[in-house]
């Protein structure tokens, strides 16, 4: 470290995690550029990880532990208020650090002085050995293989929506300049609170570059119990959440000048590609819900979304889904369908009717008129039938 304040701060939450966590802090030590510290924020964990943490910093000065028994976001915003770098970034305790990541930021840093460096992060499909099954590396640099540095507020700004579209506010794996970010905090309320306080910190940051490498490793374990706990998952929040990106992204680039209407397509589509992650939610076995609970939320919702599926000639499409989304669960839980009985009887009476069958004509247009489908789902059908 250069006069005890390194240039770059790495926080690494982590709890019960001692089968990877060791490989996650590696990828740090054995960076080709020193000038870092790595803050790790122990959950208390009860696997032996809270041992191994304090091994680390007893063995090398650049590792500090701090315990505490805080959810992963509230875990990022204690490192923060706890690290001494010039700069700060994020490791999963899961992931991996490529070879020269520190090294390729340091220089970006030095070189233009950014508040903001971005760079590619490829995401692995691999085993419980963290052995490659997969990696998208080309085609996350193939969307952006270009280098850019922006200065001022103006040329910032005027590239808000090509950030956005590109995917580099998705998440936290980003290296910002601490004294931007410092009384910034991430929410500890949700599990996507990364792209939230990336739109939150969008507007104080005057200067960004991105670098076209992959410079961090996303492990999504296959057939690894307890892993990427939270893709694919069923969370009672998980359709405010994403109104709150929408009109929290809507807000801050109207505030700023930004909000045009190619704005307005990129977040209306971004808006609609998360309802169809809503919709696979629901088949989730993390998904409690009854049967009448799932099709109450997902046909409330469906209107909920209505006139952005209308404006962007959606709804013909994720009307199909949701139905057939709804016969899925129909067909596998096999349950009373309550207050969506009339719903239930209409999606059954469309899909018996594409297997060859009669259509019961009464049960599908009793389901469009139904008091609990407000979006009128199947009403194409009922066009159909009637020409």
């Amino acid at each position: 470290m250069s006069n005890d304040k390194p240039l770059i701060s790495v926080i690494m939450p982590v709890k019960n995690n001692k089968r990877f966590f060791p490989k996650a802090v590696e990828s740090v030590l054995n960076q080709n550029f020193e000038d870092w510290e790595l803050v790790i924020v122990e959950g208390f964990s009860d696997d032996g990880t809270s041992d191994l943490a304090d091994e680390y910093a007893e063995t090398d000065k650049r590792i500090r532990v701090f315990h505490e028994d805080e959810w992963i976001y509230e875990s990022l915003n204690i490192g923060i208020s706890r690290c001494s770098g010039e700069y700060v970034t994020f490791l999963n305790s899961d992931d991996l650090f490529m070879q020269g990541a520190l090294k390729k930021a340091a220089e970006y840093i030095k070189e233009y002085g950014v508040d903001l460096f971005l760079f590619a992060v490829k995401t692995v499909t691999c085993d419980a050995e963290q052995r490659v099954l997969s990696d998208d590396s080309e085609d996350v640099i193939a969307f952006m293989p270009n280098e850019f540095v922006l200065n001022g507020n103006l040329e910032c700004r005027s590239n808000w929506a090509t950030i956005l579209r590109i995917g580099l506010l998705n998440n936290q794996l980003n290296v910002y300049k601490k004294s931007v970010i410092k009384d910034l905090r991430f929410r500890n309320d949700i599990f996507g609170a990364d792209y939230y306080f990336n739109l939150e910190m969008l507007p104080r940051m005057k200067s960004i570059a991105y670098y076209p490498e992959c410079l961090y490793r996303f492990n999504a374990y296959k057939d690894v119990p307890g892993m990427n706990a939270s893709v694919g998952k069923y969370y009672p929040y998980l359709h405010i959440m994403h109104n709150d990106f929408y009109y929290k992204s809507i807000e801050i680039f109207a505030t700023h000048g930004c909000l045009n209407e190619d704005v307005l397509r990129l977040l209306r589509r971004k808006r609609i590609a998360e309802f169809e992650g809503e919709l696979v939610a629901y088949t989730s076995d993390s998904c409690k819900l009854s049967l009448e609970q799932r099709l109450y939320e997902l046909f409330a919702y469906t209107a909920d979304l209505f006139e952005i599926f209308l404006i962007e000639n959606a709804f013909k499409d994720y009307e199909n889904k949701v139905l057939s989304v709804s016969y899925s669960l129909i067909s596998f839980l096999n349950e009373d369908a309550g207050k969506m009985t009339t719903v239930c009887n209409g999606i059954k009476a469309i899909f018996e009717a594409d297997e060859g069958g009669e259509a019961d004509i009464n049960a599908i247009f009793a389901m469009v008129r139904d008091y609990y489908n407000p979006a009128h789902i199947g009403v194409t059908v009922c066009n159909k039938l009637l020409e």
